[in-house]
């Protein structure tokens, strides 16, 4: 793979809140229109002291309660150099805001508990049935931790505390099978529609048999001592577990669990290959339950080495340890599942081609750029529905985005749905091929699926061109989506992170919003294109005005600046007038979606060409105080007279405040009302026949 270039994006080393930083990017090679942005934003969640807290896509590690409107997400935390403290961020705004970095593994930090460090944080938010009140709801985490020691993993975490404050902490290290059976990454956490709470995890102990043995986790939320008591659901989950001539098992790469809205029915799936399935490496065998998880049920294997993945040839030779000449032999690399309102099962998988049918090597697969993100729906396992969600057209991005050998980053293919269930949505992230081969400049995906139509959304790209263009690694989204958003109808609470300058530095987390789709989104090929811009008038005199476009879902634009000169197809033009005027400046916005589509916005643009450069007016005016709190002061000395005209327009060239008029004899003074005005910069403009004067002010308060 090529290497990353080291000049820097002009746009390096931007600040967000927090002090947190995007990260240094290198120049594309090319920069070709990007299409599909949005409104979105950017809010700063905490910091982890590594990656070793994000890399596994089946963690849930980002949760939302529509009821609370409350948005969780968790992480390792670095104190005084202990990288295993695990914290949470929490929202009770929708994440407007956060609350960052709020510890809940207090013993672990004071060297009291019983085991290594932990990592790979699941995080689910528990809420009284009908309860709309934060402090009487809990956030349940669990995790991972190292054998004592920290030599080998072994253990399982269970955390809780109180959501609004951090209070009521609860922290317990435990092994359900206790024994030379070692406790391996619980996955899937989520809280089902009863208040249960459920996740499922393997044994590790590097015997032939790894794998071979699931154990599925159900906690009940104990309202007197305020934690989750867990147990061993009633049911185990025997794998038959392919086994290779040198004694290598297949071993499994994901596995999740979660249930529909009714509480009834829930879905296990497991991703790996079995000695009942031909060899095709791993795919989805799944587990069911139609009673709340009190049993559960495995059904039939599928072969998906057929159609239709056997329609997605590509052209490997493998023939290391006997394989021959491959089509698409899938592997099922990454699983994220949900239930629907139908009870139905959906799965989005990032697939990749196995490299040959040995026993042996059932643990690998290509790397290369080609695959696909699918998602798949069934309900009885021998019954299966497939659409392609996007093509893999990368490789992932390793040692080229500082990784360390063996970590890289793939697709991040994450699913969502409405609390209903009644739609779907997807999200991963993806580099434009044009730019890197390598997945080391991602940007946010998001898809759209309504389940009685069969519709899908188009493919939207909300990060493209944003201040974070290019950083988005290892996103996540929450399980259910908000529907009370104020962008879209339905917007998905998605987290990413921004790596250091490797696996091992520290690694922020950041909070989008504006990530979303509406109703009447659905079916649509291609989003209708929405024209929008600001501009700045300099003040200077020279007639020069700088338009900045805040076009949505668009990939060409037209420019008309009102003074009969040529159209302009830039995308933020600069423009310097002749002649002082009110220019009806018109941008044209367009798309090459399917059917096309294209929006116009007109705006009046006020140019002053040598307006500043009236030399009595400017000495005849005092503008105070600067900072002001609210309320400004003009006045305008016996210098000159006549009526004169004042308004104040912000930075963008909007006007905040109605203009003022007033008669100025001999000294005459106006007092305006900022206190309406967010903190920052600020322009007054008078005005008195041809004479123009501005000043800068300051709003502090």
């Amino acid at each position: 793979m090529p290497q990353a270039l080291e000049l820097l994006h002009p746009s390096q080393m931007l600040m967000l809140e927090n002090r947190h930083f995007i990260k240094e990017l290198p120049i594309p090679t090319t920069h070709l229109p990007l299409e599909r942005s949005g409104p979105v934003s950017f809010v700063a969640l905490g910091a982890a002291p590594n990656i070793y807290t994000t890399l596994i896509d089946e963690q849930n590690q980002i949760d939302y309660n529509p009821l609370l409107d409350a948005v969780v997400f968790v992480h390792r935390l670095d104190v005084l150099g202990n990288t295993g403290v695990v914290g949470y961020d929490r929202s009770l705004d929708g994440g407007a805001s956060f609350t960052n970095n709020i510890s809940i593994t207090p013993d672990y930090e004071a060297g009291s508990a019983p085991v290594g460090g932990g990592r790979y944080p699941n995080i689910t938010l528990w809420n009284p049935a009908g309860n709309t009140n934060p402090a009487n709801a809990y956030i349940i985490e669990s995790g991972p931790n190292l054998q004592p020691g920290g030599t080998n993993w072994g253990w399982l975490r269970a955390t809780s505390a109180r959501l609004s404050d951090g209070s009521n902490i609860a922290e317990d290290y435990y092994q359900q099978v206790p024994g030379a059976n070692s406790e391996f990454f619980p996955m899937g956490l989520n809280v089902n529609a009863d208040g249960s709470v459920w996740s499922v995890h393997t044994r590790f102990t590097g015997a032939p048999d790894d794998y071979g043995v699931f154990y599925i986790n159900k906690g009940v939320f104990n309202t007197t001592t305020n934690q989750v008591d867990w147990t061993l659901a009633h049911e185990t989950l025997d794998v038959d577990m392919s086994v290779g001539s040198s004694g290598e098992n297949s071993g499994a790469d994901a596995w999740n669990i979660a249930f529909g809205p009714d509480g009834q029915t829930g879905y296990v799936v497991i991703s790996m290959h079995s000695n009942s399935s031909p060899y095709i490496g791993s795919q989805p065998i799944v587990y069911k339950s139609i009673d709340a998880g009190v049993t559960w049920t495995k059904l039939p294997e599928y072969n998906f080495s057929g159609s239709p993945f056997s329609d997605f040839s590509v052209s490997f030779v493998g023939t290391e340890l006997g394989g021959g000449a491959l089509g698409f032999n899938p592997h099922f690399s990454t699983i994220d599942i949900t239930v629907d309102a139908d009870d139905d099962l959906h799965v989005f998988s990032n697939v990749r081609s196995h490299t040959n049918t040995g026993l042996d090597s059932l643990g690998f697969f290509w790397d290369a750029a080609d695959g696909i993100l699918a998602h798949l729906t069934t309900s009885n396992g021998s019954d299966w529905s497939f659409n392609l969600v996007d093509s893999i057209v990368t490789g992932p991005a390793g040692t080229e985005a500082g990784l360390g050998a063996g970590f890289y980053i793939f697709n991040a293919t994450n699913i969502s749905r409405s609390a209903d269930g009644e739609k779907i949505f997807f999200t991963w992230n993806a580099t434009d091929p044009n730019v890197l081969s390598y997945n080391g400049l991602p940007n946010l995906r998001i898809k759209g699926y309504d389940i009685t139509s069969q519709e899908y959304t188009f493919t939207r790209e909300p990060t493209a061109g944003s201040a974070v263009d290019g950083t988005i690694q290892y996103p996540r989204s929450a399980p259910t989506v908000m529907e009370t958003g104020e962008d879209f109808d339905y917007e998905i609470p998605v987290e990413f992170a921004q790596l250091g300058i490797s696996d091992i530095n520290p690694a922020n987390f950041f909070f989008i919003r504006g990530a979303g789709f509406n109703e009447d989104e659905f079916g649509v090929s291609a989003p209708n294109a929405t024209a929008d811009f600001s501009f700045v008038v300099s003040t200077t005199g020279s007639g020069t005005v700088i338009f900045t476009n805040l076009s949505i879902d668009a990939s060409e634009y037209v420019w008309d600046f009102g003074d009969s000169s040529p159209l302009s197809g830039l995308t933020n033009p600069s423009k310097t007038f002749g002649a002082s005027g009110v220019y009806n400046v018109c941008l044209t916005a367009k798309n090459s979606g399917s059917p096309a589509t294209d929006d116009t916005q007109c705006k009046a643009v006020d140019v002053l060409v040598n307006g500043l450069e009236d030399a009595l007016l400017a000495e005849a005016l005092t503008v105070f105080p600067s900072p002001t709190s609210g309320q400004l002061n003009v006045t305008i000395n016996g210098q000159v007279s006549g009526e004169f005209t004042i308004q104040v327009y912000n930075l963008l060239g909007e006007e905040v405040v109605a203009a003022q008029r007033t008669i100025a004899g001999s000294n005459a003074s106006i007092q305006l009302d900022l206190s309406s005005l967010a903190n920052g910069q600020y322009l007054v403009k008078v005005q008195n026949e041809g004479a123009v004067t501005m000043r800068s002010v300051s709003v502090s308060k």
